[in-house]
């Protein structure tokens, strides 16, 4: 009769929040015997930081970093469900600051330190696909092991987006690997639970991203004042895929391609009473920004300017209104593709390319041309007191999210948005 070993192992599953590349497709040591036996298995799930994209041109700023359901869900080389186990024992710390191995060339994290959650489960020797999926309650959500009994259901589940509660909006997925290593949303090569000591990782990805917006006034000419109203996240994904790219509109779609408003952050004593179309008549209950202010953001509305003798410099007082505690709009990965250029001057001939976007008229300019795409959007007031130019007016500015400012239109997941709106 052979005896039952028992191993420990030390699994860390990291919340990977930065773009990464894809593990190589390969099946590792295959001439391994795996013996007979169970492993206690010791984990640790943790949180690496959103990643950073800067873009120049109410809800907290850390609503999605923490963790209420832990699920680890075991599949065989054939990708076949073994096994789904809710962890209801972990204990969270907040002390995570690691980062993937081989986490992408420039990537900026955007979060200081994250969540780290322990827990014990008990694991046969094998070689598995292993994935992690975090606040989502299965049984409720998804139904049946039938839905996904294999990892193409698994990922192909989905998530709808919580309007009510925004920080619901923090479903998580991962799967591990042998190494320090972070990969694409699908398991490449099998795990070997067969050796003592062994030391199993996953990073778990965020479905959702968020964009902190700055104003940068510099280049505002004297005597013109600008009335900052509101900056709201329009046509955010109602649904996303929890383990492929997220495209709402695609040909092939199982689910939803509704788009949401998202949230707003209001500024000064402005709040959702004020319409737009009666701009003139509040906005002097507004945020007023002007030349000599230089950086401005919602950070500076919750929590007052900077100390100018700390932050003594345009990089300093603009990191201090990103700031990952920053108040932010979140969104789901909305993947838009690259299309024509975000410029409202593109040609340079010192006009407005489309003066009177119409979302009933295509070829005006309507959001880019893209009509799935996800934007931000900015409401105010002028006022110029300038002798050869004078005027005032409600003014509405909108800008297309994406990964820059010129042409790409892919908001994805697990990231930090930056954007900085100069005048």
């Amino acid at each position: 009769m052979i005896k039952l070993k028992h191993i420990y192992y030390n699994i860390l599953v990291l919340a990977a929040l930065c773009m990464v590349t894809a593990c190589e497709d390969r099946f590792p040591n295959p001439d391994v015997v795996i013996g007979e036996g169970e492993s206690l298995v010791e984990a640790t799930v943790s949180f690496e930081p959103f990643g950073e994209t800067e873009l120049a041109s109410r809800t907290a700023g850390d609503a999605l970093q923490s963790i209420s359901k832990l699920y680890i869900l075991r599949y065989n080389p054939e990708e076949e469900l073994l096994s789904c186990d809710e962890i209801t024992d972990f204990i969270v710390s907040h002390d995570n600051n690691n980062r993937p191995s081989n986490e992408v060339d420039g990537t900026v994290s955007a979060e200081t330190n994250t969540d780290r959650a322990t827990f014990n489960m008990k694991i046969p020797y094998g070689r598995y696909h292993i994935y992690a999926v975090a606040n989502i309650d299965i049984p409720n959500e998804w139904g049946d092991e039938a839905n996904y009994n294999t990892v193409e259901k698994l990922l192909n589940q989905s998530v709808e987006w919580n309007s009510d509660d925004v920080s619901k909006n923090r479903q998580m997925l991962g799967h591990f690997t042998m190494d320090n290593t972070a990969g694409g949303h699908r398991s490449t090569q099998c795990v070997i639970v067969n050796n003592p000591n062994t030391h199993l990782k996953a990073w778990v990805k965020r479905v959702a991203s968020k964009v902190t917006v700055a104003f940068d006034t510099r280049q505002l000419k004297e005597n013109v004042f600008i009335y900052l109203k509101s900056v709201a996240i329009r046509d955010i994904p109602k649904a996303a895929y929890i383990g492929r790219d997220n495209v709402p509109g695609e040909k092939v779609r199982e689910i939803s391609s509704e788009l949401l408003d998202g949230e707003a952050l209001y500024f000064g004593n402005a709040d959702a009473t004020h319409q737009f179309s009666q701009a003139a008549a509040h906005h002097n209950k507004w945020k007023q920004i002007a030349n000599g202010d230089s950086i401005f953001g919602y950070h500076s509305q919750t929590s007052g300017a900077p100390d100018r003798n700390v932050y003594n410099t345009y990089a300093k007082r603009l990191s201090y209104e990103h700031e990952e505690t920053t108040g932010a709009l979140y969104f789901f990965e909305n993947m838009q593709g690259n299309g024509k250029s975000k410029l409202q001057d593109a040609n340079q001939d010192n006009t407005i390319d489309f003066p009177e976007p119409d979302k009933d008229k295509p070829g005006t300019g309507w959001k880019d041309e893209k009509p799935y795409g996800t934007y931000v959007e900015v409401e105010g007031y002028y006022v110029s007191q300038d002798t050869l130019r004078p005027g005032r007016g409600a003014i509405r500015y909108r800008c297309m999210m994406g990964k820059d400012v010129l042409n790409d239109y892919n908001t994805a997941r697990n990231r930090h948005y930056k954007l900085t709106l100069q005048f």
